[in-house]
C-alpha cells in the first residue's frame, strides 16, 4: 500500500484498470456460458469477487486516510479469504471447462473418424459401381463385336444363311445391320449366280 498521495493514486488507478478489464472479460464470458453447472461456477466466482471488491475499496479508505493497519487487517483478513475463495471458484470454472474442451475434442474426433469411414465408403462404393459398369459395358460391346466376327466368319468360309441377332441400340447394333445387309447382298448375287448357270 502507498503512503503518499501520487502512490495512492497509481495504485488506485492500477486496481481500477484491472477490476475493469476483469469486469469486461466476465461480460463476455456469460455470453457464451451454455450449460447450467458452468453457470452456478460462474456465480460462485462472481459473488466471491464483488466480495472481495468490497472489502477491496474499504481497505483502500483506511489507506487513504493513512490508516495502513486497518487496511492491513482486511487485505490479510477478510480480503485474503475472499481473494482465495474467489481464485478457487474460478479454478474450478476453468477445471470445469477443460473436462469440457477435451470432451468436445473427443468428440470431434469421433466426428472426424465417422466423416472419414463414410467418405471412404463413398468412394469405395462409387468406384465399385464404376468398375461394374465398366465391365457391364466391355461385356455388351464384345458379344456385339464377337456376333460381327462370327457374321463376318461365316460369310468368310461362304455360309450366307447365318444369322445374326442384336438387340441394343448402339454402334454395334448399326454395324451388325450393315453385315447382315451386304450378307442378304450376297445371298442375292450368289442366287443370282446360280441362276445364271
Amino acid at each position: 500500500i502507498a503512503q503518499d498521495d501520487a502512490g495512492m493514486k497509481r495504485w488506485q488507478g492500477e486496481q481500477n484498470n484491472l477490476a475493469e478489464g476483469i469486469a469486461k472479460l466476465q461480460a463476455k464470458y456469460e455470453t457464451v456460458i451454455a450449460a447450467q453447472e458452468e453457470r452456478t461456477l460462474f456465480e460462485t466466482f462472481q459473488r466471491h469477487w464483488k466480495e472481495y471488491l468490497a472489502l477491496h475499496d474499504k481497505a483502500f479508505e483506511f489507506a487513504a486516510r493513512n490508516q495502513t493497519e486497518q487496511a492491513m487487517a482486511i487485505y490479510n483478513g477478510d480480503g485474503l479469504k475472499a481473494f482465495t475463495d474467489a481464485s478457487s471458484a474460478l479454478l474450478n470454472l476453468v477445471n470445469y471447462n477443460s473436462k469440457g474442451g477435451a470432451a468436445a475434442a473427443a468428440e470431434g474426433v469421433k466426428i472426424y473418424e465417422t466423416a472419414t469411414l463414410l467418405v471412404v465408403s463413398g468412394i469405395a462404393l462409387c468406384a465399385l459401381f464404376a468398375i461394374t459398369v465398366a465391365i457391364w459395358m466391355s461385356l455388351s460391346i464384345s458379344r456385339g463385336l464377337n456376333r460381327g466376327i462370327n457374321l463376318a466368319e461365316a460369310v468368310a468360309i461362304g455360309d450366307l444363311g447365318y444369322d445374326v441377332e442384336h438387340t441394343s441400340n448402339d454402334e454395334i447394333k448399326d454395324l451388325v445391320d450393315a453385315m447382315k445387309r451386304m450378307t442378304a447382298n450376297l445371298r442375292q448375287t450368289a442366287t443370282m449366280a446360280d441362276q445364271i448357270a
